[in-house]
């Protein structure tokens, strides 16, 4: 063979080599790419799942579990505007749901003592949700009420109340509106034997924010 037939097949050898050392490092580089890819979505994915159980992971027992009696319905009351200590008609409920009461609401959040009924029910006039405890309620449970009225701190007010009645832990209670201006809506009360976020999520998407003057905004969690 010839020198210059030698050197014209090294040279092609060599180009051979070279292209396959170039697919050989593409093929890497697509690998690696691929790989990292793959381990992104992963993360997004495994952060997504753990956003999420987060989210679902409430306090207390399930619904099924929290042994609530159904919802009771009353005929709503007048919400005049009383002074503090005045003397009014009973409330038509028990613990109350419409009806007079003070002029000014109570803040909301977590009561360890009890908030005067005429105050709250202010409150349930605004959309907001009270939570009435049990006065002899564990530490522990009172502990998980509050954490529950901390999730949605700006609906929902919670005190204890000496009248609950002994088979529940709690009684959830709303005010909806009525179908016009002299109609003054409907009172709500629902009871549970266990504390159940659940529950009460349950009770806030039905009755949250559908109040008589509905300041408070509509449950979506």
């Amino acid at each position: 063979m010839s020198k210059k037939l030698e050197q014209k097949q090294a040279r092609r050898l060599e180009e051979e080599s070279r292209k396959a050392a170039r697919r050989k490092d593409a093929v890497r580089r697509n690998l690696v790419t691929i790989i990292v890819a793959v381990v992104v979505a992963a993360a997004v994915v495994i952060a997504i799942a753990s956003e999420k159980q987060t989210k679902e992971k409430l306090v207390g027992v399930s619904v099924q579990e929290a042994g609530c009696d159904p919802v009771e319905e009353f005929e709503g009351r007048e919400g005049q505007h009383i002074k503090e200590g005045e003397p009014h008609d009973p409330y038509n409920s028990n613990p109350p749901t419409t009806g007079p009461h003070y002029e000014s609401p109570a803040d909301t959040g977590f009561y360890s003592s009890e908030i005067e009924a005429e105050r709250v029910v202010h409150n349930l006039e605004h959309g907001q949700i009270v939570i009435y405890y049990h006065p002899d309620l564990s530490a522990e449970d009172q502990d998980l009420i509050e954490e529950i009225v901390d999730d949605d701190r700006i609906a929902t007010v919670a005190t204890p109340y000496p009248s609950v009645d002994d088979k529940y832990a709690f009684e959830m209670t709303a005010w909806l509106a009525g179908e016009g201006e002299d109609d003054p809506g409907t009172g709500v009360v629902q009871g549970c034997a266990e504390v159940s976020q659940a529950a009460i999520n349950e009770f806030r998407k039905e009755y949250q924010g559908k109040s008589p003057e509905p300041l408070t905004p509509r449950f979506n969690g």
